[in-house]
């Protein structure tokens, strides 16, 4: 009798503290009807084995709006677990420096696209390509800037 109650407690118990690392994919609403799907490490480029050397206390950081930088190199950065390259506009530079279109009081807006050097954005799909991103990467609302 014992073993028939303490055999469920364990099985139970187990599943309760398991480790979620190997990734949990949850559904969120956002609002106006429309869900998202929020995934934990498995989605984030900070648990991706690629990244895993990179220094995140030092060189990732939040702007003033809260959105994250994250890992960068000298081919391109992560805005919001979405990759991007550089360009005229967004450079490595400043990057490093966080100044300019990176300085943390600036707001982050540039189209989606997939990239060759990066094949982050297509195996996640977050977006159409070309689709212009105004926040955060699980924001789907499109806003217009104020001019």
């Amino acid at each position: 009798m014992k073993k028939l109650i303490i055999i469920p407690l364990l099985i139970l118990g187990s599943t309760l503290f398991a480790d979620t690392s190997i990734g949990v994919r949850i559904q969120a609403p956002i609002g106006n009807n429309v869900n998202v799907n929020l995934g934990f490490r498995a989605d984030d480029h900070r648990y991706d084995k690629r990244y895993k050397n990179f220094d995140y206390k030092k060189n990732g950081y939040y702007d003033d709006y809260g959105y994250y930088f994250g890992y960068f190199d000298n081919k391109g950065y992560f805005y919001n677990n979405i990759f991007f390259t550089y360009n005229n506009i967004y450079t490595y530079r400043d990057r490093i420096n966080h100044r300019r279109n990176f300085s943390p009081s600036h707001i982050h807006y540039r189209p989606y696209k997939y990239h060759k050097v990066n094949n982050w954005n297509k195996a996640r799909n977050y977006r159409k390509e070309n689709q212009t991103i105004y926040g955060k990467y699980y924001d789907r609302n499109h806003h217009r800037r104020n001019k």
